[in-house]
């Protein structure tokens, strides 16, 4: 899944440089909280690495805890960033595809963790 959260973080930080060249800031901002989860999991097999000396659980549950940390991060910077939109439509719409998105990602990482078990 490595070429898979690049391909992810590389296409948001294009969109979001698209938006800020067209002079769309809140946009630009609005979808940056989709990449967090992406880069958390491919930083998380060194912090599980590292949380694995200190804590008394397995490496694949530390791997779980920290996707699962990082979906709650993102939906709650999607909620701060869904507060900037002037139309309540608007709002709604970003709320629930971000929400979605940020959701399906993670559950995708948690069961390609659990699968290879």
């Amino acid at each position: 899944m490595i070429a898979e959260c690049f391909a992810i973080i590389s296409i948001v930080l294009a969109i979001a440089f698209i938006f800020l060249r067209s002079g769309r800031k809140i946009y630009a901002y609005g979808i940056l909280p989709l990449v967090l989860v992406p880069l958390v999991n491919l930083l998380s097999d060194r912090l599980a690495l590292w949380l694995g000396k200190i804590l008394p659980f397995d490496e694949n549950n530390i791997k779980i805890c920290i996707i699962f940390t990082a979906l709650i991060a993102a939906c709650l910077l999607i909620g701060f960033m869904g507060s900037k939109f002037q139309k309540k439509s608007a709002r709604t719409v970003y709320l629930i595809i971000c929400g979605l998105f940020t959701l399906i990602l993670s559950m995708m990482f948690v069961v390609n963790i659990v699968v290879h078990l």
